[in-house]
């Protein structure tokens, strides 16, 4: 087994480990708010939700931030 395998496999792991953290720690209910509807939903969700939202809305203007760069060189 590589080197890069392993850790892959060990950062999946810790990142399942504490999802499952979060999940189970934050189980109280709250009322989400859209604009015209209200849901109730587990903290624990709607905070892995929101942090993968923000990290996917990074990734995507970190590329387009790269991909200008690059045009302009």
């Amino acid at each position: 087994m590589r080197w890069s395998l392993l850790l892959l496999v060990l950062l999946t792991s810790i990142i399942f480990f504490f999802s499952f953290l979060i999940l189970n720690l934050n189980p109280d209910v709250v009322l989400f708010d859209f604009l015209f509807d209200e849901i109730e939903v587990s903290l624990g969700v709607l905070l892995l939700s929101f942090f993968i939202l923000g990290s996917l809305v990074c990734l995507t203007l970190e590329m387009i931030y790269f991909y200008k760069k690059r045009k302009n060189d």
